[in-house]
């Protein structure tokens, strides 16, 4: 008992593996699509931005990793992908659709550049 204890809190005190996602191309509403530089990282149940950081609330498909996370005053939806990441941001009424890569877990803390 008392090593399955010591398991679980090994596992509950190991750091999440961020994620980073960049994003070189936005889409404002239905205006045309300019270059962008906009990147997140996602770490646990935080999607940290340009603007703050934003809490998780929803992981609505565990299979391709997408979350929805909420705060400072906006709604990001997130696909993280190493080929094809998208994000869609909501905030006043605005819609800006993001397109780019995020780097693999591993890739973005094995210490390379």
């Amino acid at each position: 008992m008392t090593m399955r204890i010591t398991l679980l809190l090994a596992c509950l005190a190991a750091p999440a593996t961020a994620q980073t996602c960049l994003f070189p191309t936005e889409c404002f509403d239905t205006e045309a699509c300019v270059e962008g530089g906009w990147e997140v990282t996602l770490e646990g149940d935080v999607l940290s931005t340009d603007f703050g950081d934003l809490a998780v609330i929803a992981r609505p498909t565990e299979s391709d990793g997408t979350v929805v996370a909420e705060g400072t005053g906006m709604v990001v939806m997130l696909t993280p992908d190493p080929d094809a990441a998208r994000a869609s941001v909501h905030m006043d009424g605005t819609m800006v659709n993001y397109a780019g890569t995020c780097m693999a877990p591993d890739d973005a803390t094995d210490g390379t550049d």
